[in-house]
């Protein structure tokens, strides 16, 4: 787990205050937690957060089956 510091710039890191992060794939792309919201799953781009409605199983099993494909 990270903290958004570990990942953005100083700019972009204070915006994400209150996220956790658990994947990062460094074209841009960011997945974690929002810490005030029960830990709620989020997915971050470029000028984006998203918060998700799916579970952190479903998450990973699509993130699973997408990579998967790409072989």
């Amino acid at each position: 787990m990270l903290t958004p510091d570990e990942v953005y710039d100083e700019q972009n890191a204070r915006e994400l205050d209150g996220v956790l992060l658990f994947g990062d794939d460094l074209v841009g792309y960011s997945a974690g937690f929002l810490l005030g919201k029960s830990w709620k799953l989020i997915e971050i781009g470029p000028g984006d957060l998203e918060e998700l409605e799916e579970t952190f199983e479903a998450f990973i099993r699509r993130r699973l089956e997408w990579a998967l494909e790409q072989q």
